[in-house]
């Protein structure tokens, strides 16, 4: 099931009601709306009889994955995750939104796919410290580093990456 987080995928933003989400107290606020929009997609999906709610993968692409240890390190319902084409933010953040203090919180397995040639998030000053400041077991993690840019010129040495490690995580279906 694909969700849309708050103020992406043409959802509208609390900034278009009223409040604004520029400056630190709106990054806050707007990180804070995604991670609810996450718990209120994972309670419907405990809803669900076709769903095995107890093998709930997250999987953040970009902007998505930017999200992503923040979601994990506080939502205890997701079995594992693939974050891909991110790292470290290079943008000033709040001090209670600090990446590195919930990438320290994550202990779910993840499979980290990046590119080593990514502009957004380069690889020795951001994909590298995000993995190593994961929380996560060693022998529970593993960082793919690819020889593209910020995302793939195709998907499936991608898919095959993708499909293996939830098989290991999670079991086949």
């Amino acid at each position: 099931m694909k969700g849309a987080y708050s103020s992406t995928s043409g959802r509208s933003s609390e900034s278009e009601k009223g409040a604004p989400l520029a400056g630190p107290l709106g990054r806050r606020n707007l990180l804070i709306q995604q991670v609810k929009d996450l718990r209120r997609t994972l309670d419907y999906l405990e809803t669900r009889d076709d769903l095995d709610a107890s093998k709930m993968a997250l999987y953040g692409l970009s902007y998505g994955g930017s999200r992503a240890p923040y979601m994990l390190a506080v939502e205890d319902r997701i079995a594992a995750a693939i974050i891909m084409s991110s790292g470290i933010s290079p943008y000033p953040l709040p001090q209670e939104i600090q990446m590195q203090d919930y990438l320290a919180r994550v202990r779910v397995p993840v499979l980290f796919i990046t590119g080593r040639k990514d502009f957004n998030f380069p690889f020795e000053e951001s994909q590298r410290p995000f993995f190593e400041l994961l929380g996560t077991p060693e022998e529970q993690k593993r960082h793919v580093a690819l020889d593209w840019g910020h995302l793939p010129p195709g998907y499936a040495e991608v898919v095959r990456e993708l499909l293996a490690w939830l098989d290991r995580q999670l079991g086949k279906p």
